[in-house]
């Protein structure tokens, strides 16, 4: 009997047990709760800030406006905050357009449209044609006229670094200038330097990563290389020199024999380093301008030589406005060409074959506006007509000859 009430009590502690055991759990869970819930609510009530280079944005009714759940800034109101001007219309459009705007300053110009999700940069001195970008979310225009650009797509939109820090329910929004400055001071604690000598160069920070090189007077050291904004290494310090495409994503490179090619951000190499030099001539179609043994020529994005690299130049300024002439358009049947230049003469290559369309005889290549149309001008000696008429011409002795 004594054994079965001692075995009868054992059982009720361990019972007793158990369930305080699951009394305190079930406290501490309504603890968590209840903490958890006053976080929430907490959170909740703040109230939104946003800062721009640390400095607080003021908030009214129109600066952000909500669209299936994304959120949207306001153009007009950010502008001069981030380095630029607002302007309505189109850049450069005589005729103004209510439904686009654009924001200026001494570095680019950004375009925008309502209801396109295209952005287009250029600059005020640029004789490359425009850039455009295809960005997630259409830019979004309010009756009462403001311009509203997704928040997610700022850093691609306007060269801007975004983040959304939701501990703080904070929005914050730095300028290039800032970041550099920024990463500049971090770098240099491990003893490294920021290459941005250019603003062009510094836009590289809007997409997350930072072109460096050791902070070392040693010559050996002073290869430069990439890294993400978390100082991870994604291209170690081995090429001479390094600048950063925004359109194409792209780095061009040179290497200790100042070689010159074009590699992609994790390192694979786009374009051998083979030239003397490299740069973009054009974005659409994308054209390089390589020079190698002291002359130029054309090779197009995948690297592919279009025609010889035999000419002195590529191109060639217009004398009444002193705008480059590079491409010109359906000089023929729909062929594109592009102007170049050979012992100080110029001629015209078809961008498909590499061909010459017009042979390097000419002395001069214009262009004059005329019922709203660009009409093309050759000079040949004291002879002055018209590019179609010329090409007629010479098509006409082909034919003459060939009979």
């Amino acid at each position: 009997m004594d054994l079965l009430s001692q075995q009868t009590e054992t059982k009720t502690s361990k019972f007793k047990k158990i369930v305080l055991i699951c009394l305190v759990i079930a406290i501490i869970t309504l603890v968590v709760s209840i903490l958890a819930m006053m976080k929430l609510k907490e959170k909740e009530n703040a109230e939104l800030k946003i800062h721009i280079d640390q400095n607080a944005l003021q908030i009214t009714e129109t600066t952000l406006i909500d669209d299936n759940s994304t959120r949207y800034i306001s153009l007009n109101q950010i502008a001069r905050f981030i380095g630029y001007d607002f302007r309505r219309g189109g850049y450069l459009e005589q005729q103004l357009s209510e439904n686009k705007c654009y924001l200026e300053s001494n570095n680019q110009i950004i375009g925008f449209e309502a209801d396109s999700n295209i952005v287009y940069k250029t600059t005020l001195e640029s004789e490359k044609d425009y850039q455009y970008f295809q960005i997630k979310n259409n830019v979004l225009k309010a009756e009462n006229g403001e311009f509203y650009r997704a928040l997610e797509d700022l850093n691609v939109a306007c060269n801007v670094i975004y983040k959304f820090l939701e501990e703080k329910n904070l929005i914050t929004i730095n300028t290039l200038e800032y970041a550099s400055k920024y990463y500049g001071e971090e770098l240099e604690k491990k003893g490294l330097l920021m290459v941005n000598d250019d603003f062009e160069s510094k836009k590289i920070l809007s997409y997350g990563n930072i072109i460096t090189k050791i902070n070392s007077n040693i010559e050996t050291e002073k290869k430069v290389g990439l890294m993400d904004i978390n100082y991870n290494i994604l291209i170690g310090n081995r090429y001479n020199s390094m600048s950063f495409d925004e359109y194409t994503k792209k780095l061009i490179v040179s290497n200790s024999d100042n070689k010159y090619g074009v590699i992609d951000m994790d390192g694979r190499v786009s374009i051998e380093l083979n030239y003397e030099d490299i740069q973009i001539i054009n974005y659409n179609p994308l054209l390089y301008k390589v020079k190698q043994n002291k002359y130029y020529g054309i090779i197009n994005k995948n690297g592919i030589r279009i025609g010889n690299i035999e000419y002195n130049d590529i191109g060639i300024i217009n004398r009444s406005d002193k705008k480059k002439i590079l491409i010109i358009k359906d000089i023929k049947d729909g062929i594109d060409g592009i102007v170049v230049n050979k012992n100080k003469k110029y001629g015209i290559m078809d961008l498909n074959s590499g061909k010459e369309i017009i042979e390097c005889e000419l002395d001069n290549i214009s262009y004059e506006k005329e019922d709203g149309k660009i009409v093309y001008y050759i000079e040949i000696g004291e002879t002055r007509t018209t590019l179609d008429r010329y090409i007629d011409y010479k098509e006409t002795i082909v034919v003459n000859l060939s009979n």
